[in-house]
Parts: structure tokens; C-alpha cells; sequence
């Protein structure tokens, strides 16, 4: 069961939900079910699927589950570690005992069970929308408060209990059965399970923030979504479409700063310090081994290059030059389907504050150097983890993010395995992980320093301003654009059209009764 204290910090059951706004259309090519209105809820549908006890043997509780080896054999970090008869030998005389094989498989349970349901009902990614709900909620919930507010997290029975108010949901949660208490434990632990050993979730806390200008930021982000839309808009036939695809987008930004405060910036904690106390000087920095050293201080395409890793290098005009480059994903790609390319954003050597402190005459247009100048972008197919599951009704749908936390780029060491997405190297792991499944379906997670959630287009202003030394400024700033600059505007507004997901917009409607996207916050 599900041991998990409500949250004392929380909100008050919501009595804002949206019971008369319509969930987003949907067609059938886009959705295994139709979409549903107040009255209705796609989430009681799949939760009132029928799971006989010879499926419950033979997909979740029997040893030879053929869903359990396939999470096994493509996501192995969602399902609890195994214990080897070394460490088993270790532990024998220590007062906490290692799990047992019969107790791993029981934790499981949780997992296969909600997995099992989505298998069920078309293979919907039922375990991932339950996780992106309940993330996204906080998200939201913070946004509204407004995010200079402290982040508050929220339990998963908090979740349910005062936020998720879809008439028909809360009608069918609301049974006091003990089936019904059986159900939404499991899932309440399948999606505990789930952060626990895979995305690590926001909770606005940041070693480390980007000291530089977050209106530069957006335009590679407009330049990113551009690629993904194109990428996504392919047409539709064998020989052409290489959706579904997996493309990451790693920006290292130039300048950032550790976001620890000075003891000496709190009252009364100075008288601490002694001014010849010098034996912990170093113990605000942080210790870095020698391969974070390498690559935070290295060259990226050296580094490629030393792997073996064939990489396109756009470096003249960056932002211009990505512009076009859905021609050189299809090459990286080879054509096909379900394979991951990964694009790197090296700001490291951008010498914008050159540029405007240089005096150039209205005829040198062209020798003027840009916004993006010194900027390098790498696009290349990873050596590992660069593909997942072609048949749409096998695909373990975490296999994505486990490819995205095992390999963005490589450890300069020789053998050593990839940096993943939950590495932060000082704040130098920014990656928009884009899972490109259909033009109708679209997901975004955004990873920084470990934490991991659902991206949507109105976050690069809601929330992404929080990622700057000076996040007012940067609000004020991207602000300014998206009031008074009617081109960047426009393109915002694309930006923003290109996170389409229908089933995940339906599925968020129909358990909280309301939609997922919120409005700017100004």
C-alpha cells in the first residue's frame, strides 16, 4: 500500500475546476478513445478495464511475465534493482536485509499492473500521463500563486483527493470500496515508483542558475520547436516519415552561477565565523572529478571526434542554420523510424557582449557579428541508447526517458558509461527531451540539475525566467518581447502550438476537470 501522509503545505480541495470546458477534439488515428465530455471520463474508462486473474498471472504477479522482460530488457531503471548473491552474501549478518528475488517481484507489482492497463486499452501510456498529471498540477498550481512563491510538492494522495475533480472521476474515486482503495493504491504507488527510480521532480530548487539572457534562450528554443514541427509534419508514408522519433536538445550555456547564499547574508549566523577560521575555504566548492573537469572546459567536437561519433557542426549563423537542418536530422537518422538524434548548443565562446560594445558602419551589415556568434550546434546520432521499440503496441513507453537519462553525450574517459540527462555537471546539463510520437502527439521533459517535468510552451515565460541568476529581469524582459514585438510574438505563439498532445490534453481533463495549459502569468 501506498504509506504517504497528506501534505499539511497543500491547497485546499480545488473548487475552480472547469466542469463545463470541453476537452480538446480528437480523431481516431490520434487516440484509442473518443474524446469526453464533463459527464464522461476517459480515466474511468481505462480504470474499469477488466483484469482477469489468469492475465494477472501471466502479465504481472508470474515469474516468466513476458511485460515484466520487456521493461527489463528497455527500461530496466523502472523496475526495482535486482540483488546480486554478492551483496546478498555481504548483508547476511547486517541488520537490514536485501530483498529477496519472490520481494522484488512483489514490488513490481505496481508498476506491471498500471502498464498492464494501458496494454490493455491500445498500449496507452496510462503510467506516464498519471506521473505527468500529477507533476504538472504542482507545476500549474505554482504558476498561479506565482513562482516567486516557495514551490510546494504534493503527495499523490493529495493528488487525487483535493485536485483531481472531474465529476465523472470524483463520482467513480469517490466508491468507498475496497477494491477501489486497492486500485488507487497501486497506482499511487506505481507512480511513486516511477519518480523514485526514473525523473526526479521539480521542486524549484536549483544549485546552479544561468547567468545570461533568457531572451537569447528563446530563440534557440524557437529554432528547436521549428525542427521538431518539421520533424512531426513529415509525410505519412514509409519511404519519407522517420516519426516516431526521439530528439534531445542539450544547451550549455555560457556563465552560471552557484545559487548559494552567504552565510554572512543571514542575520545573526556571521558571529559563527571566525575571521582566521580558513580550514573550510574549500568546502564551497564543490569537487569535480577529472572527466565533469574535461568536458566542462573542453571542446565538444574534439571530444565527439575522439568517440567515433560522425556529428554535424553548425557554427557560422547557428540560429540560421537550424533553420534548415531537418534535412541533415532525416540523414543522421538514416530514414527511419524510432531512432534518437541529439543536438548540442554550445554557448561556452558566445561573444554577444563583443558584439555590442563594436561599432560597426550600416554597410557592414554582414562583418557584424550576431547574437549567436562563436555559438556552436552539434547534431548527431548517440553511439548508445539511440533507438526504441519500432511496434507501437510493444513500445515500453519509459524506454524514452530511460534513453534519455543513460546517454546525451560522452564521458571523455575511454570506457566510461554517457552522461545522461540527470547528471548536472554544474549546471551545465539543460536538455529539452522531445518524444515525437505522431503530429497530434508531442512530449516534452525538460531536465536540469537532475529534476525532470513535463515542458509546455507557455513555461518558457512562466517558468523558465526561474532559471536565471536575476529571474525578475528575465521575466521582465521576455515579457517586454511578448507584449511589444509582434514578430517574436508570432513566433512564441508557434512555439506554443507545437506541444500538441491530445490524449494527454484529454486525459488531464477528464481526471482533474481542467485543462492543462494555463495562460501566461503576467
Amino acid at each position: 500500500t501506498a504509506a504517504e501522509d497528506d501534505d499539511t503545505s497543500a491547497d485546499h480541495k480545488s473548487s475552480d475546476h472547469d466542469t463545463n470546458a470541453q476537452p480538446p477534439s480528437t480523431s481516431s488515428s490520434t487516440a484509442n478513445h473518443k474524446a469526453l465530455n464533463q459527464h464522461e471520463s476517459i480515466v474511468v474508462s481505462f480504470l474499469s478495464t477488466v483484469v482477469t486473474d489468469a492475465e494477472r498471472q501471466q502479465y504481472i504477479t508470474g515469474k516468466q511475465s513476458a511485460l515484466r522482460q520487456q521493461i527489463k530488457s528497455t527500461a530496466p531503471m523502472v523496475l526495482p534493482a535486482t540483488v546480486s548473491k554478492k551483496a546478498s552474501k555481504q548483508k547476511r549478518n547486517s541488520k537490514t536485509q536485501p530483498q529477496s528475488q519472490d520481494e522484488i517481484m512483489n514490488s513490481a507489482q505496481d508498476i506491471l499492473f498500471v502498464e498492464y492497463l494501458g496494454r490493455k486499452n491500445g498500449n496507452y501510456p496510462l503510467l506516464i500521463h498519471f506521473v505527468d498529471s500529477w507533476v504538472r498540477c504542482q507545476m500549474n498550481e505554482w504558476i498561479k500563486r506565482g513562482t516567486h512563491t516557495g514551490f510546494q510538492k504534493m503527495s499523490t494522495l493529495t493528488f487525487f483527493d483535493r485536485h483531481c475533480n472531474h465529476p465523472a472521476f470524483r463520482k467513480y474515486a469517490d466508491d468507498d470500496s475496497t477494491s477501489k482503495h486497492q486500485l488507487f493504491n497501486l497506482i499511487r504507488c506505481a507512480m511513486q515508483s516511477y519518480q523514485g527510480r526514473m525523473l526526479r521532480p521539480f521542486d524549484g530548487s536549483r544549485a546552479w542558475k544561468i547567468d545570461g539572457d533568457a531572451v537569447d534562450l528563446a530563440n534557440y528554443l524557437f529554432e528547436m520547436a521549428r525542427i521538431v514541427r518539421n520533424c512531426a509534419n513529415q509525410p505519412v508514408h514509409n519511404l519519407a516519415t522517420i516519426v516516431p522519433i526521439q530528439v534531445e536538445f542539450l544547451v550549455i550555456n555560457k556563465r552560471l552561477k552557484e545559487n548559494k547564499p552567504s552565510p554572512l547574508d543571514s542575520k545573526g549566523v556571521s558571529q559563527l565565523f571566525d575571521d582566521d577560521d580558513t580550514d573550510d575555504d574549500d568546502d564551497d566548492i564543490d569537487e569535480v572529478d577529472d572527466d565533469e573537469e574535461e568536458f566542462i572546459s573542453g571542446d565538444v567536437g574534439k571530444l565527439l571526434s575522439k568517440k567515433k561519433i560522425v556529428f554535424n557542426l553548425y557554427e557560422t549563423h547557428p540560429l540560421r542554420e537550424m533553420f534548415r537542418c531537418t534535412e541533415d536530422v532525416k540523414r543522421v537518422v538514416d530514414n527511419k523510424r524510432c531512432k534518437r538524434t541529439v543536438f548540442i548548443i554550445d554557448r561556452r565562446k558566445n561573444n554577444k557582449e563583443k558584439a555590442k560594445n563594436t561599432e560597426y558602419k550600416e554597410s557592414d551589415q554582414k562583418q557584424r557579428p550576431k547574437t549567436d556568434r562563436g555559438d556552436k550546434v552539434y547534431l548527431f546520432k548517440p553511439l548508445n541508447f539511440g533507438q526504441f521499440e519500432e511496434n507501437q503496441q510493444k513500445l515500453v513507453h519509459a524506454e524514452l526517458h530511460h534513453n534519455s537519462i543513460k546517454s546525451i553525450v560522452p564521458r571523455p574517459a575511454s570506457k566510461a558509461a554517457d552522461y545522461g540527462a540527470t547528471d548536472s555537471l554544474r549546471g551545465r546539463m539543460l536538455v529539452f527531451s522531445f518524444h515525437i510520437m505522431s503530429k497530434d502527439e508531442v512530449r516534452c521533459y525538460l531536465f536540469y540539475q537532475g529534476q525532470c517535468f513535463r515542458f509546455l510552451g507557455e513555461d518558457l515565460l512562466n517558468v523558465l525566467p526561474t532559471f536565471f541568476v536575476n529571474g525578475q529581469k528575465a521575466k521582465n524582459d521576455l515579457l517586454t518581447r511578448y507584449k511589444q514585438d509582434a514578430s517574436w510574438k508570432k513566433q512564441f505563439d508557434e512555439f506554443c502550438d507545437t506541444f500538441v498532445d491530445i490524449r494527454f490534453d484529454t486525459f488531464y481533463h477528464d481526471l482533474t476537470g481542467k485543462r492543462v495549459r494555463i495562460d501566461v502569468a503576467q
